[in-house]
């Protein structure tokens, strides 16, 4: 092989790992591994609030469910209501006097709106449809990011 022709080869390989390289990042990108503030607020989630978590996450409960059925399935460390809004917070099991990282849920006539778990350190939303009403914006807690 001359040398113009091995100089051709590696400038071909080149751009060939540069596609491969692009085309890496586009598929980490696309299915969601850029997003390691998510993974780290779900690994926060497991370890500091109460499971009912997991069950705004499976999306086993989601925007619009009965509040009375997220009620029979876990028991909220308190909850309050103001009209036809409800508000009630999960704390962890383990010491429910201590709410660090509670999860927050709002429902509006018996039906869920906002589900939000949070710290001081670390915020993540699961639905939120408290953004959308003047009222209900006044009711939900305020963003950490």
């Amino acid at each position: 092989m001359n040398d113009t022709s091995a100089n051709r080869t590696r400038t071909l390989s080149k751009a060939a790992a540069l596609v491969a390289l692009v085309v890496l990042v586009a598929c980490l990108a696309g299915t969601g591994v850029r997003t390691s503030g998510r993974a780290e607020s779900l690994r926060m989630m497991s370890l500091e609030c109460h499971p009912v978590w997991r069950e705004f996450e499976s999306g086993a409960f989601k925007q619009g469910d009965s509040l009375d059925a997220l009620l029979a399935a876990h028991q909220p460390a308190w909850q309050r209501a103001l009209g036809d809004v409800t508000v009630c917070e999960f704390h962890p099991p383990r010491d429910p006097a201590v709410h660090l990282s509670p999860v927050r849920v709002t429902a509006v006539n018996g039906r869920l709106v906002s589900a939000i778990a949070g710290s001081c350190n670390w915020w993540h939303t699961f639905f939120d449809a408290t953004q959308d009403s003047a009222t209900l914006c006044a009711l939900a807690p305020s963003r950490q990011n």
